[in-house]
């Protein structure tokens, strides 16, 4: 994903841990990394090792990855409009506060009103018919002529 707006100079101090992201890190380990939230209680290791496996890889990542920027970087903070002015389009990671299939039923049918499909099979035919209409009537001005 990646997707997210920032200054240029807070990219640039962040860019080794975004690097990790070519790594095969993940987005939330690496936001986990920067903001530091949750990587220092140790009980959610062993809750979420039982009970959320992937959410202790996105904990295990994050350490692996970036643990010089958890234990000696800056704290992060990452600011969130609510409601949210996007979302995922994974039915687990939708986010809040907006009906998003409402929000799509909407464009969808805005989009099939503005651009709708024409099926070629029947361009071709009416086409096809065409050039055979204007084939007869010249024939038919040649023959009168």
């Amino acid at each position: 994903c990646l997707t997210f707006l920032t200054r240029k100079e807070a990219l640039i101090k962040t860019r080794d841990v975004f690097a990790t992201f070519a790594h095969r890190n993940f987005d939330c380990s690496i936001w986990l990394s920067l903001t530091k939230t949750a990587l220092f209680h140790p009980m959610l290791y062993i809750r979420y090792f039982f009970g959320d496996f992937v959410i202790f890889k996105y904990l295990a990542k994050a350490w692996f990855f970036s643990s010089r920027q958890i234990l000696f970087g800056p704290t992060y903070k990452i600011w969130i409009p609510i409601p949210s002015k996007s979302t995922h389009m994974d039915s687990d990671c939708i986010s809040p506060g907006c009906d998003w299939r409402k929000v799509i039923g909407e464009k969808a049918k805005e989009w099939d009103h503005n651009y709708s499909i024409r099926d070629p099979k029947k361009e071709n035919r009416i086409t096809t018919t065409t050039t055979t209409e204007k084939s007869e009537n010249v024939s038919s001005r040649e023959a009168r002529g």
